[in-house]
Protein backbone atom coordinates (compact mmCIF):
# COMPACT_ATOMS: atom_id res chain seq x y z
CA UNK A 1 0.00 0.00 0.00
CA UNK A 2 1.71 3.19 -1.38
CA UNK A 3 2.06 6.20 1.08
CA UNK A 4 0.73 9.50 0.30
CA UNK A 5 1.58 13.39 0.22
CA UNK A 6 -0.71 16.22 -0.22
CA UNK A 7 0.35 17.06 -4.05
CA UNK A 8 -0.18 13.40 -4.73
CA UNK A 9 -3.69 13.41 -3.08
CA UNK A 10 -4.22 16.35 -5.19
CA UNK A 11 -3.53 14.74 -8.53
CA UNK A 12 -6.03 11.79 -7.63
CA UNK A 13 -8.63 14.22 -7.22
CA UNK A 14 -7.91 15.80 -10.58
CA UNK A 15 -7.24 12.87 -12.56
CA UNK A 16 -10.70 11.77 -11.56
CA UNK A 17 -12.33 14.87 -11.95
CA UNK A 18 -10.78 15.45 -15.46
CA UNK A 19 -11.10 11.41 -16.65
CA UNK A 20 -14.98 11.25 -15.20
CA UNK A 21 -16.78 10.93 -18.17
CA UNK A 22 -14.28 8.75 -19.58
CA UNK A 23 -14.35 6.71 -16.53
CA UNK A 24 -18.14 6.25 -16.54
CA UNK A 25 -18.18 4.74 -19.63
CA UNK A 26 -15.74 2.34 -19.10
CA UNK A 27 -16.17 1.15 -15.73
CA UNK A 28 -19.87 2.67 -14.36
CA UNK A 29 -21.23 1.46 -17.91
CA UNK A 30 -23.95 1.92 -19.55
CA UNK A 31 -27.11 1.18 -17.67
CA UNK A 32 -28.07 -2.00 -19.36
CA UNK A 33 -24.49 -3.44 -19.53
CA UNK A 34 -24.43 -2.38 -15.81
CA UNK A 35 -27.79 -4.15 -14.86
CA UNK A 36 -26.70 -6.89 -17.12
CA UNK A 37 -23.22 -7.91 -15.57
CA UNK A 38 -23.63 -5.73 -11.76
CA UNK A 39 -27.09 -6.43 -11.01
CA UNK A 40 -27.20 -9.87 -9.16
CA UNK A 41 -24.19 -9.48 -7.13
CA UNK A 42 -25.62 -6.38 -5.69
CA UNK A 43 -28.38 -7.83 -4.89
CA UNK A 44 -26.58 -10.64 -2.86
CA UNK A 45 -25.24 -7.73 -0.81
CA UNK A 46 -28.70 -5.81 0.02
CA UNK A 47 -29.80 -9.02 0.68
CA UNK A 48 -26.83 -9.35 3.19
CA UNK A 49 -27.57 -6.30 4.69
CA UNK A 50 -31.28 -7.09 5.44
CA UNK A 51 -30.14 -10.22 6.94
CA UNK A 52 -27.72 -8.41 9.36
CA UNK A 53 -30.21 -5.19 10.27
CA UNK A 54 -33.83 -6.13 11.36
CA UNK A 55 -34.84 -2.33 11.31
CA UNK A 56 -36.37 -1.38 8.03
CA UNK A 57 -35.90 0.80 5.92
CA UNK A 58 -31.94 0.36 6.06
CA UNK A 59 -30.06 3.73 6.10
CA UNK A 60 -26.95 2.85 4.08
CA UNK A 61 -24.06 5.01 4.05
CA UNK A 62 -22.07 4.68 0.63
CA UNK A 63 -18.29 5.84 0.51
CA UNK A 64 -16.69 6.42 -2.45
CA UNK A 65 -19.49 6.84 -3.94
CA UNK A 66 -18.15 7.99 -7.45
CA UNK A 67 -21.25 7.98 -10.60
CA UNK A 68 -23.20 6.56 -7.94
CA UNK A 69 -24.52 3.26 -10.19
CA UNK A 70 -23.66 0.60 -7.28
CA UNK A 71 -25.87 2.51 -4.82
CA UNK A 72 -28.56 2.76 -7.51
CA UNK A 73 -28.88 -0.96 -7.82
CA UNK A 74 -28.54 -1.27 -4.06
CA UNK A 75 -31.24 0.79 -3.32
CA UNK A 76 -34.39 -0.04 -3.06
CA UNK A 77 -38.09 0.50 -0.28
CA UNK A 78 -36.44 -1.18 2.33
CA UNK A 79 -32.98 0.13 1.87
CA UNK A 80 -32.26 3.86 1.87
CA UNK A 81 -28.74 4.85 0.08
CA UNK A 82 -26.86 7.98 0.44
CA UNK A 83 -23.95 8.53 -1.42
CA UNK A 84 -20.68 10.74 -0.59
CA UNK A 85 -17.75 11.01 -2.76
CA UNK A 86 -14.79 13.50 -2.74
CA UNK A 87 -15.44 14.28 -6.51
CA UNK A 88 -18.35 17.26 -7.53
CA UNK A 89 -17.96 16.20 -10.43
CA UNK A 90 -19.09 12.31 -9.58
CA UNK A 91 -21.57 13.37 -7.55
CA UNK A 92 -23.09 15.26 -10.41
CA UNK A 93 -23.23 12.67 -12.77
CA UNK A 94 -24.82 10.42 -9.46
CA UNK A 95 -27.46 13.16 -8.92
CA UNK A 96 -28.11 13.31 -12.94
CA UNK A 97 -28.31 9.77 -13.59
CA UNK A 98 -30.37 9.10 -10.69
CA UNK A 99 -33.16 11.13 -11.61
CA UNK A 100 -32.71 9.97 -15.41
CA UNK A 101 -34.14 6.55 -14.03
CA UNK A 102 -36.54 7.62 -11.25
CA UNK A 103 -34.20 6.17 -8.39
CA UNK A 104 -35.62 7.89 -5.32
CA UNK A 105 -34.64 5.85 -2.72
CA UNK A 106 -30.50 7.42 -3.64
CA UNK A 107 -29.33 11.03 -2.47
CA UNK A 108 -25.70 12.08 -2.77
CA UNK A 109 -23.49 14.54 -0.79
CA UNK A 110 -19.77 15.42 -1.76
CA UNK A 111 -17.61 14.98 1.41
CA UNK A 112 -14.20 13.78 2.04
CA UNK A 113 -13.15 10.73 4.22
CA UNK A 114 -11.92 13.22 6.71
CA UNK A 115 -15.84 14.45 6.75
CA UNK A 116 -17.46 11.39 8.02
CA UNK A 117 -16.41 10.89 11.48
CA UNK A 118 -20.05 12.52 12.67
CA UNK A 119 -21.49 9.93 10.25
CA UNK A 120 -20.51 6.56 12.03
CA UNK A 121 -20.88 7.97 15.77
CA UNK A 122 -24.08 9.56 15.22
CA UNK A 123 -25.92 6.62 14.55
CA UNK A 124 -27.59 8.54 11.34
CA UNK A 125 -26.67 4.89 9.60
CA UNK A 126 -27.18 1.52 9.82
CA UNK A 127 -24.23 0.00 7.56
CA UNK A 128 -21.56 1.34 5.02
CA UNK A 129 -21.15 0.15 1.65
CA UNK A 130 -17.51 0.89 0.00
CA UNK A 131 -17.74 -0.16 -3.92
CA UNK A 132 -13.95 0.15 -5.25
CA UNK A 133 -13.26 3.14 -3.05
CA UNK A 134 -10.73 2.14 -0.61
CA UNK A 135 -8.15 1.18 -2.75
CA UNK A 136 -7.20 4.34 -4.12
CA UNK A 137 -5.89 5.48 -0.40
CA UNK A 138 -2.68 5.38 0.85
CA UNK A 139 -1.82 3.22 3.92
CA UNK A 140 -1.87 6.10 6.29
CA UNK A 141 -4.87 6.91 4.93
CA UNK A 142 -6.22 3.15 5.20
CA UNK A 143 -5.06 3.27 8.81
CA UNK A 144 -7.05 6.12 9.43
CA UNK A 145 -10.29 5.11 7.94
CA UNK A 146 -9.95 1.16 9.24
CA UNK A 147 -9.91 3.42 12.60
CA UNK A 148 -12.87 5.77 11.47
CA UNK A 149 -15.14 2.83 10.78
CA UNK A 150 -13.88 1.16 14.13
CA UNK A 151 -15.62 3.97 16.00
CA UNK A 152 -19.06 2.62 14.49
CA UNK A 153 -21.35 0.91 17.07
CA UNK A 154 -21.25 -3.06 17.64
CA UNK A 155 -23.16 -4.77 14.73
CA UNK A 156 -22.96 -2.22 12.63
CA UNK A 157 -22.09 -3.88 8.78
CA UNK A 158 -19.87 -3.33 6.57
CA UNK A 159 -19.98 -4.31 3.05
CA UNK A 160 -16.79 -3.41 0.50
CA UNK A 161 -16.25 -4.57 -3.04
CA UNK A 162 -12.29 -4.21 -3.79
CA UNK A 163 -10.22 -5.76 -6.66
CA UNK A 164 -8.12 -8.16 -4.36
CA UNK A 165 -4.95 -10.33 -5.26
CA UNK A 166 -6.18 -13.61 -4.06
CA UNK A 167 -3.71 -16.02 -5.58
CA UNK A 168 -4.90 -18.92 -5.19
CA UNK A 169 -2.31 -20.71 -7.72
CA UNK A 170 -3.09 -24.64 -9.08
CA UNK A 171 -2.56 -26.52 -12.25
CA UNK A 172 -6.05 -27.52 -12.55
CA UNK A 173 -7.34 -24.34 -12.07
CA UNK A 174 -4.61 -23.21 -14.99
CA UNK A 175 -5.89 -24.96 -17.08
CA UNK A 176 -9.30 -24.46 -16.74
CA UNK A 177 -8.65 -20.84 -16.92
CA UNK A 178 -6.76 -20.92 -20.38
CA UNK A 179 -9.99 -23.36 -21.62
CA UNK A 180 -12.37 -20.54 -20.17
CA UNK A 181 -10.34 -17.70 -21.68
CA UNK A 182 -10.19 -19.59 -25.46
CA UNK A 183 -13.76 -19.61 -24.92
CA UNK A 184 -14.62 -15.65 -23.77
CA UNK A 185 -12.30 -14.84 -26.57
CA UNK A 186 -14.22 -16.84 -28.92
CA UNK A 187 -17.64 -15.42 -27.78
CA UNK A 188 -16.30 -12.30 -28.09
CA UNK A 189 -15.06 -12.26 -31.38
CA UNK A 190 -18.40 -14.05 -32.94
CA UNK A 191 -20.47 -11.38 -30.69
CA UNK A 192 -18.49 -7.93 -31.93
CA UNK A 193 -17.04 -9.09 -35.18
CA UNK A 194 -17.18 -6.30 -37.07
CA UNK A 195 -18.13 -3.70 -34.86
CA UNK A 196 -15.19 -0.81 -34.88
CA UNK A 197 -13.67 0.43 -31.93
CA UNK A 198 -14.54 3.74 -30.55
CA UNK A 199 -11.30 5.94 -31.66
CA UNK A 200 -11.68 8.43 -28.65
CA UNK A 201 -12.31 6.01 -26.54
CA UNK A 202 -9.71 3.61 -27.47
CA UNK A 203 -7.09 6.75 -27.69
CA UNK A 204 -8.05 7.94 -24.27
CA UNK A 205 -7.69 4.76 -22.66
CA UNK A 206 -4.41 4.33 -24.32
CA UNK A 207 -3.07 7.47 -22.91
CA UNK A 208 -4.27 7.10 -19.34
CA UNK A 209 -2.21 3.36 -19.56
CA UNK A 210 0.55 5.09 -20.96
CA UNK A 211 0.33 7.90 -18.31
CA UNK A 212 0.37 5.20 -15.41
CA UNK A 213 3.23 3.47 -17.19
CA UNK A 214 5.57 6.71 -17.01
CA UNK A 215 4.26 8.15 -13.11
CA UNK A 216 4.51 4.30 -12.12
CA UNK A 217 0.61 3.98 -11.41
CA UNK A 218 -1.00 1.22 -11.50
CA UNK A 219 -3.95 3.22 -13.68
CA UNK A 220 -5.25 6.26 -11.40
CA UNK A 221 -2.40 8.19 -9.10
CA UNK A 222 -3.41 5.85 -5.78
CA UNK A 223 -5.04 3.39 -7.09
CA UNK A 224 -3.51 -0.56 -5.67
CA UNK A 225 -5.16 -3.41 -5.47
CA UNK A 226 -5.26 -5.40 -2.10
CA UNK A 227 -4.01 -8.97 -0.92
CA UNK A 228 -5.95 -11.00 1.74
CA UNK A 229 -3.30 -10.22 3.81
CA UNK A 230 -3.56 -6.41 4.04
CA UNK A 231 -7.70 -6.69 4.41
CA UNK A 232 -6.74 -8.56 7.53
CA UNK A 233 -4.28 -6.40 9.05
CA UNK A 234 -6.61 -3.47 8.58
CA UNK A 235 -9.80 -4.71 9.76
CA UNK A 236 -9.62 -7.36 11.67
CA UNK A 237 -8.59 -4.95 14.98
CA UNK A 238 -12.12 -4.08 15.33
CA UNK A 239 -14.20 -6.02 12.63
CA UNK A 240 -15.25 -9.75 12.49
CA UNK A 241 -14.49 -10.56 8.82
CA UNK A 242 -17.12 -12.74 7.52
CA UNK A 243 -15.94 -13.66 3.72
CA UNK A 244 -13.72 -12.69 1.38
CA UNK A 245 -15.47 -13.71 -1.95
CA UNK A 246 -15.04 -13.03 -5.86
CA UNK A 247 -18.34 -11.34 -7.44
CA UNK A 248 -17.42 -11.41 -11.02
CA UNK A 249 -14.81 -11.61 -13.56
CA UNK A 250 -15.46 -12.92 -17.25
CA UNK A 251 -18.64 -11.09 -17.15
CA UNK A 252 -17.51 -7.90 -15.88
CA UNK A 253 -14.94 -8.17 -18.93
CA UNK A 254 -16.98 -8.54 -21.47
CA UNK A 255 -19.27 -5.66 -20.62
CA UNK A 256 -16.51 -3.61 -20.32
CA UNK A 257 -14.91 -4.59 -23.95
CA UNK A 258 -18.58 -4.23 -25.42
CA UNK A 259 -18.39 0.00 -24.03
CA UNK A 260 -15.22 0.34 -25.72
CA UNK A 261 -16.93 0.02 -29.47
CA UNK A 262 -18.22 2.85 -31.31
CA UNK A 263 -21.69 2.03 -31.41
CA UNK A 264 -22.51 1.55 -27.96
CA UNK A 265 -26.04 0.47 -28.07
CA UNK A 266 -25.73 -1.82 -30.56
CA UNK A 267 -22.76 -3.68 -28.55
CA UNK A 268 -24.49 -3.64 -25.51
CA UNK A 269 -27.15 -5.80 -27.31
CA UNK A 270 -24.20 -7.82 -28.61
CA UNK A 271 -22.92 -8.03 -25.40
CA UNK A 272 -26.06 -8.98 -22.84
CA UNK A 273 -26.21 -12.04 -25.70
CA UNK A 274 -23.66 -13.63 -24.03
CA UNK A 275 -23.26 -11.64 -20.54
CA UNK A 276 -25.62 -14.37 -18.97
CA UNK A 277 -23.50 -17.30 -19.89
CA UNK A 278 -20.69 -15.65 -18.62
CA UNK A 279 -22.00 -14.67 -15.57
CA UNK A 280 -22.92 -18.22 -15.09
CA UNK A 281 -19.37 -19.34 -15.68
CA UNK A 282 -18.43 -16.88 -12.99
CA UNK A 283 -21.42 -18.06 -10.96
CA UNK A 284 -20.29 -21.47 -11.07
CA UNK A 285 -16.54 -20.88 -10.54
CA UNK A 286 -17.13 -18.63 -7.23
CA UNK A 287 -19.38 -21.70 -5.80
CA UNK A 288 -16.93 -24.21 -6.56
CA UNK A 289 -13.87 -21.98 -5.20
CA UNK A 290 -12.30 -22.52 -8.76
CA UNK A 291 -12.41 -18.84 -9.87
CA UNK A 292 -9.09 -17.73 -7.41
CA UNK A 293 -7.23 -20.61 -9.36
CA UNK A 294 -7.65 -19.44 -12.69
CA UNK A 295 -6.04 -16.25 -13.45
CA UNK A 296 -3.15 -14.19 -11.49
CA UNK A 297 -5.29 -11.16 -11.97
CA UNK A 298 -6.33 -9.47 -9.31
CA UNK A 299 -10.62 -10.00 -8.65
CA UNK A 300 -13.56 -8.20 -7.32
CA UNK A 301 -14.61 -9.49 -3.92
CA UNK A 302 -17.41 -8.96 -1.27
CA UNK A 303 -15.52 -8.04 1.41
CA UNK A 304 -18.64 -8.61 4.70
CA UNK A 305 -17.17 -7.02 8.09
CA UNK A 306 -19.20 -6.87 11.35
CA UNK A 307 -18.10 -4.21 13.90
CA UNK A 308 -17.24 -6.64 17.00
Amino acid sequence: MPQTTPEWDCQEVEWWDANAEHIERIWGLSQPLCVGVRQRYIEDIRGIFLRLKEVKPLRILEIACGSGWPGRILASSELRVTGVDFSEMQIQIARLKAAEIGQTNCDYVQMDINGMNESFQSGQFDGAFIHCGIHHLSTPELVEFSELLGRSPRGFPVILVEPVYLDQKHLLGSLLGKAINALFYLLAFCSFAGFPADETVRKTTQRLADLATDKGWFFSPKEVPFDTDEIRSLFSPYFEIMEITPVTYFGLRAAQYAATLRDEDRASRAALRIIPLLNFVDRLLIKTKLLPTTTRDYLFCRIVLMRS
